[in-house]
């Protein structure tokens, strides 16, 4: 064990945390969104989903951002994976970011895009696999196939409800 340092001072730790959903419809098929060309990764497809803000809490991040994206409604938050973005690996964000993916089910597929978007498709969520997506989404994706499809699958797992009062 390294010697006590009695001028230790602690570095503050910080990072960002982001947000991204897999809405999954009622048929099965999930929901991606083309960026418009005001965004970042213009006309690339995404994932519904961004920012927490400062003292919000992710499960009502999601739900707002979904909401703001897309205008549908959505139930039944599962987080299932965490994506970490190195100082490194970014382009375009200040600093480290963790990215949760919840996996959550909508009954409406009338979607509304915000300025952020300009398309939408429902998709297999296999056959999402073969479009240009970056390498945390393709992640969440493989991790998203290899879950149970059904509530029953998920029972004691534990889920997410958004916290909003």
């Amino acid at each position: 064990m390294p010697d006590y340092d009695p001028h230790y001072v602690p570095k503050p730790v910080s990072f960002n945390i982001g947000v991204k959903a897999i809405v999954v419809n009622q048929t099965g098929e999930i929901l991606l969104l083309r960026r418009s060309e005001k965004v970042s990764r213009a006309h690339g497809w995404d994932l519904p989903g961004g920012g927490v803000d400062n003292g919000e809490h992710p499960a009502d991040a999601i739900v707002r951002e979904v909401q703001e994206e897309a205008g549908v409604p959505i139930s039944s938050l599962r987080l299932f994976d965490v994506f970490y973005y190195g100082q490194k690996e970014l382009t375009e964000w200040p600093s480290n970011v963790a990215v949760l993916c919840f996996w959550t089910t909508t009954q409406s597929t009338d979607v509304v895009l915000s300025w952020e978007h300009e398309e939408y498709q429902w998709i297999e969520p296999k056959a999402a696999l073969n479009l240009e997506l970056p390498p945390s989404y393709q992640a969440f994706l493989r991790t998203f196939n290899q879950l149970p499809t059904s509530y029953e699958g998920w029972k004691g797992r534990g889920g997410l409800e958004p916290r909003t009062t």
